[in-house]
């Protein structure tokens, strides 16, 4: 389950840009955002 913070960055992902979710996802690019870099690094680390 997710926090209410990492549902805030979650939805803060979502309303990015295409090109800069997939940058993130694929790691060519680091969120600044701690909430962001956060969430992008659960679902990184999610098998």
């Amino acid at each position: 389950d997710a926090s209410p913070a990492e549902q805030r960055g979650f939805i803060a992902l979502l309303e990015l840009p295409d090109p800069v979710l997939f940058a993130y996802l694929t790691g060519r690019d680091t969120p600044t955002d701690p909430a962001q870099s956060h969430v992008i690094g659960k679902i990184a680390t999610t098998t």
